[in-house]
């Protein structure tokens, strides 16, 4: 038997003392952007004819990275900052659906924005980034 996580929400966690900062969405489900970057060298010998067939081609692919645009508690925005403005290679773990990534997190910015009728006072409107660490250690 085998079971599969999801969750609609998003949560970070620190793995040094288990606190927990869950990011909920804001009009619907938070926002979770990912990218993998991927470049590639082409090697060609240096003597040949007009037209060059490369002999090689080495792939780079770069660790994922990308943003979360949610709403999280006043509690947990006040821990979010902490994060922040701690040492910047602290390590995290990015948990939602069926991803639970080691990550570093950097570029933190509580939203000033007005908030709708719908959104308690307690309530606090975020953006951070993200960057796949693939070590623990």
């Amino acid at each position: 038997m085998t079971a599969t996580l999801f969750t609609k929400k998003v949560w970070l966690l620190n793995p040094r003392n288990g606190v927990k900062v869950e990011v909920q969405g804001y009009n619907g489900v938070p926002v979770i952007e990912q990218a993998t970057s991927e470049g590639a060298i082409v090697h060609v010998p240096i003597e040949g004819d007009l037209i060059v067939q490369p002999v090689r081609r080495r792939l780079l692919r770069t660790t994922r990275s990308g943003s979360i645009e949610g709403a999280v508690l006043d509690a947990d925005e006040t821990q979010l900052t902490n994060w922040a403005e701690n040492d910047s290679s602290n390590k995290y773990r990015l948990i939602f659906g069926k991803v639970n990534w080691s990550v570093i997190l950097g570029d933190y910015s509580p939203s000033d924005i007005f908030y709708s009728e719908e959104c308690s006072a307690d309530i606090v409107l975020v953006t951070l980034n993200w960057w796949e660490r693939l070590n623990d250690y």
